[in-house]
């Protein structure tokens, strides 16, 4: 084989790998796993795929806080019951914490962990305030973030919780129920009786 066979052989093999690299790297990106050439290392472009929950609506949301109420309120009366009402029927209930092993799977596990969080506080101590409720839904899953925060009354010591809650969600009977709650808990501040 000639020297000018053997460049055009190299340069074919070299446009073909690049060729390659580029549809893998293209296909890794639309899969979420890279971040675009075009924006910062930190910072992920993730697709929006027609398989993706993408609607978002003023009634989704209202009907997913007025959830959360319903939960925030039994929770603070140490209604196990009521807080298990906000969770779908069924044994693929999952509920997670913000410490490593806070994970409670099943209708057992998850009212054993609300049975360990009512020791915690009195009834009727806790007040939930929303920041932020984002929310989206594809037929009858849907999905929800939000931020917010907690006053729990101590004593004579306000002390406010901030927290940030995600899950999924399904319809059951025509309603939304819980099929996972993740929260993760921020500092807390206290304020004093006088200062409230």
């Amino acid at each position: 084989m000639g020297l000018r066979n053997i460049k055009l052989c190299s340069v074919v093999i070299a446009s073909a790998l690049s060729c390659a690299s580029l549809v893998d790297v293209s296909c890794k990106a639309s899969a979420g796993i890279i971040p675009y050439s075009g924006i910062g290392p930190h910072e992920y472009q993730f697709p929006v795929s027609g398989d993706m929950p993408r609607k978002e609506d003023a009634k989704l949301k209202a009907q997913v806080l007025a959830l959360l109420e319903h939960h925030d309120t039994a929770f603070s009366a140490h209604d196990l019951r009521g807080v298990m009402k906000t969770y779908m029927s069924g044994s693929e209930i999952l509920l997670m914490g913000t410490a490593p092993g806070e994970v409670y799977r099943g209708k057992e596990g998850v009212e054993e962990a609300y049975s360990e969080y009512f020791t915690n506080f009195d009834k009727g101590a806790l007040s939930f305030n929303y920041n932020r409720v984002f929310a989206g839904s594809k037929h009858d899953i849907a999905w929800f973030a939000a931020e917010g925060t907690v006053k729990i009354m101590v004593k004579d010591e306000l002390k406010v919780i901030g927290f940030n809650l995600s899950g999924t969600l399904s319809k059951q009977k025509g309603e939304w129920r819980f099929i996972t709650r993740h929260f993760s808990l921020k500092n807390s501040t206290t304020k004093h009786e006088e200062e409230i």
